[in-house]
């Protein structure tokens, strides 16, 4: 979890002071929203060099990613998604020099491997010479694992990954509210819980023991669903008052 999000009140205090530095412009993009609070998804950057990254994991797994892209959708500001991140792909590391493109490993002689992993078409169906993406193979070799991945292979399961941020990203537009949060007291360093000025909540656990969250059912969850409690390493959103979304336009953010 520390690698998904780092520590909780690290977080807190990122958060707090990039609404402080510069009125929340600091976490008006993903990407500064995850320098700010710490957040280090696998995503598909450019990589220094070669390496070898595990696998994602089996659909239904705790997934890290997962638990820190609900509590950054969460927060105030605009947002940004990587291509292949709604997937659950990692960058594609292992692509043999021979079929290399970017400039960046050419001028580097190899050194820095540039952007070619995060640039490998998306997986559309299981099959196919290119995965779906086109009739005539990929520019970029996609590795077999991509097909459990595809769009294809998780459109219809309601656990998976892709799922799971069409969910997030039509309750996000549904909750939306004026730009600004309280924190929530929870009486555990390892648990984060806002509140948004319509009355959504976000509440992330970053430890092992569920976290007692009685009386509330979340409308989504990136974890297991738990009786009264936040499972723990995962997010939850509560919405407001409990009516299952409709959170209007929140008036104004508190002081």
């Amino acid at each position: 979890m520390a690698d998904a999000l780092g520590d909780p009140q690290r977080v807190g205090v990122a958060v707090r002071g990039g609404f402080e530095d510069r009125a929340g412009v600091e976490l008006a993009g993903r990407d500064g929203r995850q320098r700010a609070a710490g957040c280090q998804l696998s995503g598909r950057r450019r990589l220094r060099r070669p390496f070898r990254r595990p696998l994602p994991q089996a659909r239904g797994a705790f997934d890290a990613d997962d638990v820190a892209t609900l509590f950054i959708l969460g927060l105030p500001g605009s947002t940004y998604l990587y291509q292949g991140e709604e997937l659950g792909l990692h960058e594609v590391a292992d692509i043999a020099a021979s079929d290399r493109q970017d400039p960046t490993f050419f001028r580097t002689g190899g050194a820095e491997i540039g952007r070619d992993g995060c640039r490998v078409p998306l997986p559309w169906t299981s099959v196919g010479s290119s995965f779906g993406f086109g009739p005539d193979g990929a520019h970029l070799p996609q590795p077999a694992w991509f097909a459990e991945h595809a769009v294809e292979a998780q459109d219809a399961d309601p656990d998976s990954t892709l799922n799971l941020y069409r969910c997030a990203l039509e309750l996000r537009h549904r909750l939306q509210a004026a730009e600004g949060l309280e924190w929530v007291e929870t009486g555990r360093e390892d648990v984060l819980r806002f509140r948004r000025p319509n009355g959504w909540e976000v509440v992330t656990n970053f430890g092992e023991r569920p976290f007692e969250l009685a009386g509330v059912e979340p409308v989504i969850r990136s974890g297991a669903a738990l009786e009264g409690a936040v499972a723990g390493e995962s997010t939850v959103w509560l919405a407001p008052g409990g009516d299952g979304g409709d959170g209007g336009d929140g008036g104004d953010a508190p002081a």
